[in-house]
C-alpha cells in the first residue's frame, strides 16, 4: 500500500482524533542543530487542556513508513501516549511555574548559535564567538532520562531575574548536577565532558576548568567535537588551522551525528587573557 505524504498523515490524524473526541495543536518546533513538527493533543472538554507530550510527528511518519503501520496503529499509538501524559508527567507544569524548583535545576547546554538561529531568538542564552551557552530547566528525570526545558525570554518578566542572573545560576548548578569530567587522550590533549557524558561540551564554561588545563599544558586549541565533549589540544605555532580541522572531522568521524555536532571553528584559550578568541 502507498504510503500518505507527510501533510495527508497529519491530516489523516488530526481527522482520526477529533472522532475519537480530542483536538490537535501543531507546533513549530526546535532542537539542536534541528526543526520539527511537534503536534499536542488536548482534551474538548477539558478547556484545551493538555494531555499528552509533544510528540514529533516528522520522527512519527519515519516510523509510519518504515514499520508498515496503517493509520489505526498510529491513532491507536496516540491515544496511549494520551492516557501515559497525565500519569508519567504529573509535576511538570507545576515544576515550571515553581520558580524556587527552578532555581536548582536549571543547568547549561552549548549550541552551535548558527545552526541554531530561529531557535536562539526564542529562549534565553549567551553568545560566546559561535557558540551559546543555553540554561535548561530539568524537568524530569528517571532511569536517567532527562526531561529538560529552554526558558523563553518571557519567561524572564515572571521570575524578576536578569538573563546573566539565570545563565550563571544554570552553570553553577551544572558543577553540581552535572560534574565535569576531564580525561587524558594523549600527552597534551585532554577529552572535556560531564560525568554522565551528555550535553558535556558545556564543561568548558565551568568555573576554572580551564584554566585548570592552562596550569598543565598552557596555551591550548580547544576543538568543540560535539554537544557532548570538546578536545583540548596544547598550543604549537607549527601546526596550521587546517590540519586542526582535519583532526577535528577525523575525531567526529562516522560516531557523531549531524545534530549532534558544535561548529567547525577551532578556539585558543591563553590564560593569561582567560578568554577563547
Amino acid at each position: 500500500m502507498a504510503k500518505l505524504s507527510k501533510e495527508l498523515f497529519m491530516a489523516k490524524i488530526e481527522k482520526g482524533l477529533k472522532e475519537k473526541g480530542f483536538d490537535v495543536e501543531k507546533r513549530q518546533l526546535y532542537k539542536t542543530n534541528q526543526t520539527y513538527t511537534g503536534l499536542v493533543i488536548t482534551g474538548k472538554e477539558s478547556s484545551g487542556q493538555r494531555l499528552s507530550p509533544v510528540i514529533n510527528v516528522d520522527a512519527l511518519h519515519t516510523d509510519y513508513v518504515k514499520n508498515g503501520w496503517i493509520i489505526s496503529d498510529v491513532i491507536e499509538f496516540l491515544l496511549k501516549a494520551v492516557k501515559k501524559g497525565p500519569e508519567e508527567n504529573p509535576d511538570i507544569i507545576k515544576r515550571l511555574n515553581d520558580f524556587e524548583y527552578v532555581k536548582q535545576h536549571l543547568v547549561i547546554e552549548l549550541y552551535d548559535s548558527s545552526r541554531n538561529i530561529s531557535f536562539l531568538k526564542k529562549y534565553v542564552h549567551r553568545q560566546i564567538e559561535d557558540l551559546a551557552l543555553v540554561p535548561k530547566i530539568i524537568l524530569d528525570e528517571r532511569n536517567d532520562d532527562l526531561t529538560v526545558c529552554p526558558v523563553l525570554h518571557k519567561y524572564m518578566n515572571r521570575c524578576h531575574i536578569t538573563e546573566k542572573e539565570l545563565i550563571d545560576m544554570a552553570i553553577q548548578n551544572s558543577c553540581r548536577l552535572r560534574p565535569a569530567d576531564i580525561l587524558i587522550l594523549e600527552p597534551e590533549c585532554y577529552a572535556i565532558t560531564n560525568r554522565q557524558e551528555c550535553y558535556g561540551a558545556a564543561a568548558i564554561f565551568y568555573p576554572g576548568i580551564l584554566d585548570e588545563l592552562y596550569q598543565v599544558i598552557g596555551k591550548f586549541y580547544i576543538l568543540p567535537i560535539s554537544i557532548h565533549q570538546c578536545v583540548v589540544k596544547s598550543f604549537n605555532k607549527e601546526i596550521s588551522v587546517l590540519s586542526l580541522k582535519d583532526l577535528l572531522h577525523e575525531m567526529r568521524g562516522s560516531m557523531i551525528k549531524k545534530k549532534e555536532e558544535l561548529t567547525d571553528s577551532i578556539y585558543l584559550y591563553d590564560g593569561m587573557f582567560k578568554m577563547i578568541r
